[in-house]
């Protein structure tokens, strides 16, 4: 037996459809909302004008980054590992999870693998697609990051869905470029089953609180963040030792740092982009929505002292003493950014709760 869905693409994938979509580089939030999409719930849809041109934006997937802090991390892993990149980390794992169901008005219930074997996993998520429910799915194509599997075949050996991080190969993926991946279990970590309508918790208050505690810590759950993270980041930039290794070991070096930088910039953007949208006449959430649009303008800044996004030997820059220092200043002024934000949110948070 088999079964596809027609779920909206997710990640770099828009191409695929003539999609006209703004980034959404962060997997969680970008499968839950095309999850919330396909069983009906408005996602918001909005045009932005950026970088000389237009972009279609859900404005759900900003809701989402916020409401769950992913929005206001910076991570550091200390062995400068990509996980640094997966913002899901900003709290424990299924709390964050849970912070995204309960903000649509969801309840969800989380498997993890070491709970069910293949047998009931392939029977729960067969089910919950032949009832129009897509389940997200953790590990099963790339690290263990969300993916929604949109359907199945061979009766559940075989699951379909988006990925951030499947194969662009046609040979790898149905017609409409929707990833087919057999033998799924030895690589899944946990799914998420999507369940009955409840109240939504949507208390800015709880949101804001949840941010200025993921952006002023120092540490959480064993990555650095905050004041910790952006020292990290400066000192790595700051290496000397850049001027004397070989393009392709300094190129990877780079896509690190450049990586992050594209991380920074969206979390920062789409948080900025929620926080004026609920504003209202609220002075200090229009000024801290400015900041977060201006550490986003900052980090295309840094890109340019590579030369550009797509510059093809921007990597080079790490070896120009002075084009390092450049990017640190810059950074530096991301942190002071950052916190002059935190500033503003804290300052509307003692109106608030008054």
């Amino acid at each position: 037996m088999s079964k596809i869905l027609d779920v909206r693409s997710i990640g770099f994938l828009h191409n695929l459809k003539n999609d006209t979509r703004s980034p959404e580089s962060f997997a969680l939030p970008a499968c839950m909302t095309s999850l919330l999409e396909y069983i009906g719930e408005d996602v918001g849809w909005q045009i932005i004008h950026a970088h000389n041109r237009e972009y279609d934006k859900r404005k759900l997937y900003d809701a989402l980054l916020a409401a769950t802090g992913m929005a206001f991390g910076l991570l550091w892993h200390r062995e400068i590992c990509p996980s640094s990149f997966d913002l899901t980390q900003v709290n424990k794992h299924d709390e964050t999870i849970h912070y995204a169901f309960d903000y649509v008005g969801y309840n969800c219930e989380i498997v993890d693998k070491s709970d069910s074997s293949l047998d009931e996993m392939k029977s729960l998520i067969t089910r919950s697609i032949d009832a129009g429910r897509p389940v997200l799915a953790f590990g099963i194509v790339g690290p263990p990051e969300c993916s929604i599997v949109c359907g199945y075949d061979n009766g559940g050996d075989t699951l379909i869905g988006w990925s951030h991080f499947q194969s662009y190969d046609p040979g790898d993926c149905e017609s409409n470029g929707m990833f087919r991946k057999s033998g799924w279990y030895e690589d899944l970590w946990k799914i998420v089953l999507c369940g009955d309508k409840k109240d939504p918790k949507t208390d800015l208050k709880d949101i804001i609180r949840r941010g200025i505690a993921i952006t002023t810590a120092n540490e959480l759950y064993g990555l650095l963040s905050g004041a910790a993270a952006y020292d990290a980041w400066a000192e790595y930039v700051s290496d000397p030792a850049y001027e004397s290794i070989d393009d392709d070991e300094l190129s990877g070096r780079y896509w690190f740092h450049s990586a992050l930088v594209g991380n920074h910039a969206e979390a920062r953007c789409y948080l900025g982009f929620f926080l004026q949208e609920i504003a209202g006449d609220d002075e200090h959430l229009h000024k801290a929505g400015d900041i977060y649009k201006e550490i986003h303008d900052t980090c295309w800044e840094i890109w340019g002292i590579a030369g550009g996004l797509f510059s093809g030997d921007g990597y080079k820059c790490l070896r120009d003493t002075a084009k390092r220092g450049e990017i640190v200043n810059l950074i530096r002024k991301i942190e002071r950014l950052d916190f002059t934000a935190v500033h503003e949110l804290e300052s509307w948070l003692m109106k608030a709760t008054k």
